[in-house]
This record gives C-alpha cells, structure tokens and sequence, in this order.
C-alpha cells in the first residue's frame, strides 16, 4: 500500500490513489459495499462498483444532507441507509476537504471486527488525506514556480528585447525626419544598422522561445 501511494503521488495521478483507497479498503475490512465521495472538484461525485440506483441515491442525498458534520469529526460517523450500516469518515486536513470514504458494517458495535474495520477505515483515511496535501501543495508550488519563470521571462523581454525595438522606432522616425538632409550612403547605412539590430533582436527571441519549447528539452512547460 505504502510503496503504490508513493509511486501514484510521485505521478500526481488523484484518480489512481482513490481506486487504491477503494481497492484496499475493500480488502481490509472485508466490506460488502465501500464507496468514495469526491467533493475536491465543484461537481461532487460517487465512486462505487455498484449499478443500484437505490442504493447510490440514497447515500448521495443522505452525505449532502450531512457533509458538514461528517467533516467536523475526526472520528468515523455512523450512519443507516435502507436498512444497512455505515461507517464513514472525512479524508481531510486542517484547511482542506477532500472526500468522504465509507463501508457497511455487518457486525455489532461489541465486537472485534466492528472495532478492528474502523480503526482499519481511520488508518486508510489519514494516510490518503496526507497524501492527497502532499499532492495538492505540490501543485501550489510549481504554480509559484512558473509564476516566478513567467516573471523572470517577461523582465529579460523587456530589458533586451523592447529596449532594441524602441531603439528601432527612435531611428527610423529620425530617419524620416531628416530624409532631406541625408545622402543615400548615409540611408544605406542607417538601415544596415537596423538590419543588424533586428536580426540581434530575433536571435535572442528564439533562445527564448526554444527555451521553453517541450519538443526540444522533452518535457512539458507552460
């Protein structure tokens, strides 16, 4: 479980660590039914691998109409829906909600199974929730990351590349200015200049551009 958690975060894959929690949480405790509520998104979604529509209905109406204190406990709540037992717990951290995991519970609340499946359920819950922070600070911080290279690229723009072309447009409109005091040697000249200068100005564009281009470092870039 340790070992898939770390490759999936690795990978940034949120799809594949909720099947891994759904897959094991099915095995642990041995539940007839689990089932996983995704509220990280806007649009809230039900993983279950089940086609009774009754059953899926019921517990989305009956999460909705309880989501905010399930999310208050850090300790499984027990709810009954068409007659079964469940336990459900948040996958949260202190400043984010990220789902609601839950099982049917066939034994009674005395016995050791009951107490074991929702330890089990606990455990499974506060492993993915650091998981699923883990993942989402990474996010945050290669935003910052291509908000600071966004920055940095638009200053080199500017200080190089602006500054040549403003020079650019100074020049010709002197030019045009003084087109009945210059010789043509003289126009020859100038416009020499501006050719060098433009084409300076369009090889340090490409280095910039080719600097980010994913077909030539292999790797994606914004």
């Amino acid at each position: 479980l340790y070992k898939s958690v770390n490759i999936l975060t690795n990978q940034g894959n949120k799809d594949g660590l909720i099947n891994i929690l759904y897959k094991y949480t099915k095995e642990i405790t041995h539940s007839n039914l689990v089932f996983y509520y995704d509220i990280s998104e806007d649009v809230h979604r039900l993983i279950i691998d089940r086609d009774d529509d009754a059953i899926i209905n019921s517990i989305k109406k009956h999460i909705e109409k309880i989501l905010d204190r399930i999310l208050e406990n850090k300790v499984p709540v027990e709810i009954q829906l068409l007659d079964r037992n469940f336990a459900i717990t948040p996958i949260r951290t202190t400043h984010k909600s990220y789902g609601i995991l839950g099982c049917e519970i066939n034994s009674n609340r005395e016995s050791i199974v009951y107490r074991n499946n929702i330890y089990q359920i606990q455990f499974l819950s506060e492993l993915i929730s650091t998981t699923f922070e883990r993942l989402y600070l990474e996010e945050v911080n290669e935003r910052l990351l291509l908000s600071e290279e966004q920055n940095r690229i638009a200053n080199e723009i500017h200080d190089s590349v602006l500054q040549r072309l403003f020079g650019l447009s100074c020049g010709i409109f002197s030019i045009i200015r003084s087109l009945d005091k210059l010789t043509k040697e003289d126009i020859k000249s100038e416009l020499d200049f501006m050719r060098n200068t433009i084409a300076t100005v369009m090889k340090e564009l490409r280095e910039k551009i080719y600097g980010l281009s994913w077909k030539k470092s292999g790797s994606n870039s914004f």
